[in-house]
């Protein structure tokens, strides 16, 4: 795992309720091209549980990302399974992933990558989610794989 300067600079991301006529597949394979680094999109399913662990989920996944404990190599699937709270990457999509045909929160880090999301895959923005640290769910959040 590389990384980059040892100072992170904790650009606010963004996350947002959208909908597409797109397929799912479609939708997630644009949200990949746009994935470099520690500049990522990621697509979750929408749920209260699972806004109040974004930015948990999200400042958790960056530490243990550059601190080099992380089990993905990836900081977006090591988002997903903080957020999903498993180890096993099948199970935290079932649970936590984007589904076909449904709303769908889509997190972008930093905040100008959704613009660009929505804007080359076609995803329709319906609203935007106010990103809070929720320290019940931030303590939680950090037990995961420990």
């Amino acid at each position: 795992m590389e990384m980059a300067d040892k100072h992170f600079n904790f650009a606010r991301p963004a996350a947002a309720v959208c909908s597409s006529n797109a397929s799912l597949e479609d939708v997630l394979r644009a949200a990949k091209l746009l994935c470099k680094r520690e500049d990522f999109v990621q697509l979750f399913d929408y749920s209260s549980k699972i806004v109040s662990r974004l930015m948990p989920a999200y400042i958790n996944a960056v530490l243990r990302y550059r601190e080099g404990s992380a089990i993905s190599s990836n900081i977006g699937i090591e988002m997903l399974l903080l957020l999903c709270g498993s180890t096993d990457i099948r199970k935290a999509i079932k649970e936590c992933g984007a589904k076909e045909g449904k709303n769908f929160i889509v997190f972008a880090s930093p905040s100008a990558l959704l613009k660009k999301f929505a804007k080359t895959s076609g995803v329709k923005v319906i609203r935007s989610v106010k990103l809070d640290i929720d320290f019940e769910e931030a303590s939680a959040v950090a037990r995961v794989m420990h």
